[in-house]
């Protein structure tokens, strides 16, 4: 199925998943979002969803609530919190490296405290009666036979549960190497391990993912993975969902880095792209502590994709530094 077959239509997906008697399937957070915003449920007439028992999601930051809504929505089809299923995996690797198991019940989440995750690069747990910030991350599983996982800080140690730093992996299925290119190939390994992009930590034995290493925005000494900022900008009226960047800036003066947001804007009654910028900049603030430098608004269709759904931060943060979307900027700069 083509990905903008899917977006067009999500509620394909669903159909051919029954029509086929499929039980396993995967998709991106950002494809289930969809599904649950999109998809009409008076046409999912004669759809069975209850062979499925892996709705597997994996490629970019997974949010609970993202889960949660899409196994609340389809419940009438068959889906059920059981049948919810995280991964992770990499080109480098030929495929997946953690998976959850099936036949548990979901997948395991916790709530961390953002400060100390944003000024030690540790996630402690909290409970609901925490009352400071706080941000969520589900497990993608544990590696299954035959490959082990380390997280390594930035000199190579490995790191105790709960520390983040870089996660490196022993795999017999690992690549060769990039075509024509030592340098790049052996800035990939330390030893027998393969250094993956991505940031993250372990706890019981099961791998929690944070971000992506050359993503990181630096603010004031704290590093922050633009995916920290798409639950709070989920639901703000006026900006398309899941349909922005966001990515740091230099700012010389300062010495440090500011988050630019450049998202979609969709018309709605009442609503103005400066009330949409203001609303942006407040629920950063509120979930980060941090306000965006600067907030692009741009018309639907402008920020397209990677092929799995992946947001391309760097690729748009080289687009805002040519000219600040200038051409197609449809709010006044801030």
């Amino acid at each position: 199925m083509e990905a903008a077959d899917f977006v067009r239509n999500p509620a394909v997906w669903l159909k051919g998943l029954s029509a086929s008697a499929a039980t396993l399937t995967w998709g991106s957070n950002f494809g289930y979002a969809i599904a649950v915003e999109k998809v009409a449920l008076e046409t999912l007439e004669g759809v069975s969803l209850e062979k499925v028992r892996g709705f597997w999601s994996g490629g970019e930051r997974i949010h609970r609530s993202t889960i949660a809504a899409f196994a609340e929505k389809f419940a009438p089809f068959g889906v059920t919190c059981a049948a919810m299923h995280a991964s992770y995996g990499g080109a480098e690797n030929a495929g997946g490296m953690t998976f959850t198991r099936l036949g548990h019940k979901g997948v395991r989440h916790e709530s961390v405290d953002a400060v100390r995750l944003y000024d030690d690069l540790a996630a402690d747990p909290v409970g609901d009666n925490f009352r400071g910030s706080t941000s969520q991350f589900v497990s993608v599983g544990a590696p299954h036979p035959g490959l082990e996982i380390r997280i390594l800080s930035e000199l190579g140690e490995p790191l105790p549960d709960g520390r983040i730093g870089r996660i490196a992996v022993r795999s017999p299925s690992r690549f060769l190497g990039y075509l024509e290119d030592t340098a790049a190939t052996s800035s990939r390994f330390s030893g027998e391990y393969l250094m993956m992009g991505d940031l993250g930590y372990l706890r019981y034995g099961e791998l929690f993912w944070t971000g992506r290493c050359d993503e990181l925005i630096s603010v004031r000494a704290r590093k922050i993975d633009p995916s920290e900022f798409e639950a709070p900008l989920a639901n703000i009226r006026g900006l398309r969902p899941g349909c922005f960047v966001v990515f740091g800036i230099d700012d010389r003066r300062a010495g440090t880095q500011h988050p630019v947001l450049v998202g979609e804007f969709r018309e709605a009654a009442g609503v103005s792209p400066e009330a949409v910028a203001l609303a942006c900049r407040a629920a950063a603030v509120k979930s980060t502590g941090v306000t965006f430098g600067d907030v692009v608004l741009v018309p639907p269709g402008t920020l397209l994709k990677t092929t799995s759904g992946k947001r391309r931060h760097k690729h748009y943060r080289t687009v805002y530094q040519v000219d600040g979307f200038a051409g197609l900027r449809i709010n006044a700069r801030r």
